[in-house]
C-alpha cells in the first residue's frame, strides 16, 4: 500500500473507531476534518489623539493612557501628532493631509471630586466633531484613576467601531517562583500588579465572577487535600467551596453567576460537577463519559458548556448542555497526532479559543461552534497555552514563549497582533490567565 493510500485508510479507521465510541457513550463526533491557518489582513483607519490640556501632570498621564489604550485596541493606526497640530483650533484640512479617518481632542480640568475629563471625536474627512462627551475621573494617586480613564477609552473605541473595547478590564494569573505559588490581579496592559494569595504548593485555574468582583481558584493545601475556594476581592476573605483528597479544580461560573462548574477526580476518571452558589450545596454530577472531563466553560448564555476529554484516547474540545441533560458533541479535528485543551468561550458566543499541539509544541486556535470538526491557529511559533477571550471578544490572553521571553501575552485573533502583559526571568512561571469582564463603564463616570 502505498503512503497515501496508508494515511488515508488510517484516518478512516480512526474516524470509524471514533464513531464507535461516539454511539457507545451518547456523544457526537463531526466528520469534516480541517485545521486552518490563513486569515485576511485587515485594513485599519488612522486615528490620532491629540495631547489632552489641562494642568500637568494630570493631563500628560491621561493623554498617555488613552493612546495606549487606543493602540492595544489594535482598532486603528495611532498616528503621532505633529507639534504644529498639538494645540489651538481643528484645522480639518491639514489634518486631513495625513490621511486620518479620526481625531480625538481633550482637556482635563479640576472637579469636585477629582478632574472632569471632556472628550471629543471629529469625523476628519467630514471636517465635523461628531461625538462629545464629559467624564469624572478620579486624581492620579486614586487606585481608580487609570481604569476610569481605560473606560473612557472604551468608550471612544465604541463611538468609532459601534463596539466598547476592553481596556477597563483586568487578567488574573498564577506565577510561580520556586516552590512559591502566587495569584496575580493586573490591569488589562500590564499595570498595577497586585499579588491577592500565596501559596507553598498550587494554585489552579482561577476563574472570574461574571460581576467581576471574586475570583474562583483551585489550591493544594498543606494537608495534601485540594480544594475549591471562593475569593471576596473587595473584604479578601474567602470561603471554601469543596475539599477533597483527590484533584478537584478548573472552576467556571454560569453567566449568571449563580452556578460554579468544576472537575473532580472520581476513580480512575475526572467528571465535571455544579455547585449552587446561592444555596451553598447541592452537588451536581454534569457530564459522565469515560476518562477524563476537565476544563469547563459556558457559553453567554450559560445553555451550554465547552470542555475538553480524552473519551475518545486523545484530548479533544466537547461541547455539551450545561445541565447535563443531553449528548456532547465534538468541536475539534480528529486527528492521529493532535490533541486540544482548555476551552474558552468567547463573548460573542460564536467562537471558541483552545490550545492544540502544531509545530513541535502547542498553539492557540479558535473554532466556530457553527462548523464542528475545523480550526483556526491563531499563533505560530513557540509553545502557547491556557488561552482566555477578553470581554471585547477581539483580543486574548495566553501563557508562552515570545522573543525568548516567557509570559503572558495578547493576540487580536483578526490582525494576529501580539503583544506581552508580563514577561520574567528563566526562573518564573505566568500561567492559568483569566481575562475579567469589563469592571468600569464610560456610563457609570459620565459626568452631568
Amino acid at each position: 500500500m502505498n503512503p497515501k493510500m496508508t494515511r488515508a485508510f488510517s484516518a478512516l479507521v480512526l474516524l470509524l473507531v471514533a464513531q464507535s465510541v461516539a454511539a457507545q457513550d451518547t456523544t457526537r463526533v463531526p466528520t469534516g476534518v480541517e485545521l486552518r491557518g490563513t486569515y485576511t489582513v485587515m485594513k485599519r483607519p488612522f486615528l490620532a489623539l491629540r495631547p489632552i490640556a489641562g494642568p500637568s501632570p494630570v493631563a500628560e498621564a491621561v493623554t498617555s493612557i488613552l493612546r495606549q489604550d487606543m493602540d492595544f485596541s489594535d482598532r486603528f493606526e495611532v498616528v503621532e501628532t505633529p507639534s504644529a497640530l498639538a494645540s489651538g483650533p481643528v484645522d480639518y484640512a491639514q489634518w486631513n493631509s495625513l490621511n486620518l479617518v479620526y481625531l480625538l481632542t481633550g482637556e482635563v480640568e479640576p472637579g469636585a471630586s477629582g478632574y472632569r475629563l471632556s472628550l471629543t471625536l471629529h469625523d476628519v474627512p467630514f471636517g465635523t466633531a461628531k461625538q462629545t462627551a464629559a467624564f469624572n475621573i478620579p486624581a492620579p494617586t486614586a487606585p481608580d484613576f487609570r481604569m476610569a480613564v481605560h473606560a473612557v477609552a472604551d468608550e471612544a473605541v465604541r463611538w468609532m467601531t459601534g463596539k466598547p473595547g476592553s481596556a477597563a478590564s483586568r487578567i488574573v494569573f498564577v506565577r510561580r517562583r520556586g516552590n512559591t505559588h502566587e495569584l496575580v490581579v493586573t490591569d488589562y496592559d500590564g499595570a498595577n500588579q497586585r499579588t491577592i494569595a500565596t501559596a507553598s504548593d498550587k494554585f489552579y485555574t482561577p476563574a472570574w465572577s461574571p460581576d467581576g468582583r471574586k475570583i474562583a481558584y483551585g489550591v493544594r493545601l498543606p494537608s495534601g487535600r485540594v480544594a475549591v475556594v471562593e475569593r471576596d476581592l473587595t473584604t479578601g476573605t474567602t470561603r471554601t467551596i469543596s475539599e477533597r483528597s483527590v484533584i478537584s479544580y478548573a472552576p467556571a461560573y454560569s453567566p449568571d453567576g449563580r452556578r460554579l462548574l468544576f472537575s473532580y477526580a472520581i476513580g480512575n476518571g475526572t467528571e465535571i460537577y455544579q455547585y449552587d452558589l446561592e444555596r451553598g450545596c447541592c452537588m451536581q454530577r454534569i457530564t459522565k463519559g469515560p476518562g477524563a472531563d476537565v476544563g469547563p466553560s459556558f457559553s453567554p448564555d450559560g445553555s451550554r458548556i465547552a470542555f475538553h476529554s480524552d473519551r475518545l484516547g486523545r484530548n479533544h474540545i466537547w461541547i455539551a448542555p450545561s445541565d447535563g441533560s443531553g449528548d456532547a458533541t465534538l468541536l475539534t479535528p480528529i486527528s492521529q497526532s493532535a490533541e486540544f485543551h482548555s476551552p474558552d468561550w468567547s463573548p460573542t458566543g460564536s467562537e471558541i479559543a483552545f490550545y492544540g499541539q502544531s509545530r513541535g509544541g502547542y498553539q492557540i486556535m479558535i473554532a466556530n461552534v457553527s462548523r464542528p470538526g475545523s480550526a483556526e491557529q491563531l499563533t505560530t511559533s513557540g509553545s502557547n497555552e491556557g488561552p482566555s477571550w477578553a470581554p471585547d471578544g477581539q483580543h486574548i490572553v495566553y501563557d508562552g514563549v515570545g522573543s525568548g521571553q516567557r509570559g503572558l501575552y495578547v493576540i487580536d485573533k483578526e490582525t494576529r497582533r501580539i503583544r506581552p502583559v508580563i514577561t520574567g526571568s528563566s526562573a518564573e512561571r505566568f500561567e492559568m490567565a483569566d481575562w475579567s469582564p469589563v469592571l468600569m463603564t464610560a456610563a457609570q463616570i459620565r459626568a452631568n
